[in-house]
């Protein structure tokens, strides 16, 4: 995709800035504190105008598989299971902010029930959330590194 057309979009929406570094790959920022995301416009397909639930205008970016979604206050991305644990109730796309808020409540109580099969499916929940942000050029380590500890403490592989 043009790297100009693709910033002139992104700075459109408000509050996010969007500057081309020295690698020719796109730095966006927008009022989510301590999020990033790092585009590379050889990746995406298309990138188009849509608006959100709450009638900001946002934009939908694409790539090979999957996008995200710039808004001024947050990034959207799509969820990927692309393992043999299949959580059915693993959302189809998640925010960074709904992924940070749901995160804390998990790590106060990482077993929520007797049923141990239930609470193997929330930690994977948690991993593919995480592991999905982290494809997307989100750098959610240190929240994936926590999130693998706790999985060790209960036997859990990933």
């Amino acid at each position: 995709m043009n790297i100009i057309k693709l910033i002139n979009q992104l700075t459109q929406i408000s509050l996010v800035q969007a500057v081309e570094t020295s690698y020719h790959r796109i730095h966006v920022s927008n009022a989510l504190k301590n999020f990033q995301i790092e585009l590379n416009p050889e990746e995406i397909s298309d990138a188009h105008f849509i608006s959100s639930p709450t009638g900001e205008k946002v934009l939908q970016i694409y790539f090979g598989s999957g996008g995200i979604i710039v808004t001024p206050d947050d990034y959207v991305f799509d969820v990927v299971q692309d393992e043999i644990m299949q959580v059915e109730d693993a959302p189809t796309m998640c925010s960074i902010s709904e992924m940070l808020l749901e995160y804390e409540h998990y790590k106060i109580n990482p077993l929520p029930s007797t049923n141990f099969d239930n609470c193997v499916g929330q930690f994977y929940m948690h991993y593919y959330i995480f592991k999905s942000a982290k494809l997307k050029g989100f750098n959610v380590d240190s929240y994936i590194n926590e999130l693998e500890s706790i999985g060790q403490k209960f036997g859990l592989k990933y």
